[in-house]
């Protein structure tokens, strides 16, 4: 019920007032005391995030308009060791269904050694589709130019300097019915070396439809 023209006299009921007020008014509350049972459509205002939040294909997501942009910035240093895909804490954002956005990804690497590969991989929505470009480096000769396109997930890789180099990725996001989460995972190309993603390392994304 999203309207109601009461006749003179009719009652105020507990169900108007859940249906009418309760259930259509933007709550504010805590990322950590959010409503427990949620209906499609919810809006929430998250006092200690300062987001608004929709519920919307089983999740709360960021409610975000055009022209609005996405950020998450890795605090700390995290190092990688294993040939097994890791999540690089922090650099992960929700995406909403139907949704298109510009994106952009620096990720800020050194080596342990001489100079490594360094995979990564863009974890996307079911049914969503990622169009990269990036200033991968199939040696250490030079950057080059890649681009790709993939639906569920999509791996690259880039040459790292011991010294230190920045992986940067540009591209465009479509996410169709399923929303979900956009994020980074990474490993070494071979065993036995160590790769470490730098703080400050970042993704963007901007809410284009």
């Amino acid at each position: 019920m999203g309207y109601k023209t009461f006749a003179n006299g009719e009652l105020f009921t507990t169900s108007d007032l859940d249906a009418l007020l309760m259930s259509q008014v933007i709550i504010r509350c805590t990322s950590t005391t959010r409503p427990p049972q949620p209906a499609e459509g919810w809006h929430i205002y998250e006092t200690d995030t300062q987001r608004l939040k929709i519920y919307q294909g089983g999740q709360w997501v960021d409610d975000i308009g055009a022209g609005q942009d996405l950020v998450a910035v890795k605090s700390s240093d995290q190092s990688f060791s294993s040939t097994s895909d890791s999540g690089i804490s922090d650099l992960s954002v929700p995406v909403a269904a139907n949704s298109q956005y510009v994106l952009e990804c620096f990720l800020g690497a050194t080596c342990a050694n001489s100079g490594s590969f360094l995979d990564f991989d863009f974890v996307i929505p079911s049914n969503a589709n990622v169009y990269l470009v990036t200033n991968h480096s199939a040696s250490d000769e030079g950057p080059v130019n890649k681009a790709a396109r993939q639906t569920g997930a999509i791996a690259m890789s880039a040459w790292v300097q011991s010294s230190g180099s920045v992986v940067q990725i540009r591209g465009f996001l479509q996410v169709g019915a399923n929303s979900g989460n956009f994020s980074v995972n990474v490993r070494t190309n071979t065993s036995g070396q160590t790769i470490t993603i730098k703080a400050l390392s970042a993704i963007r994304l901007r809410k284009v439809i």
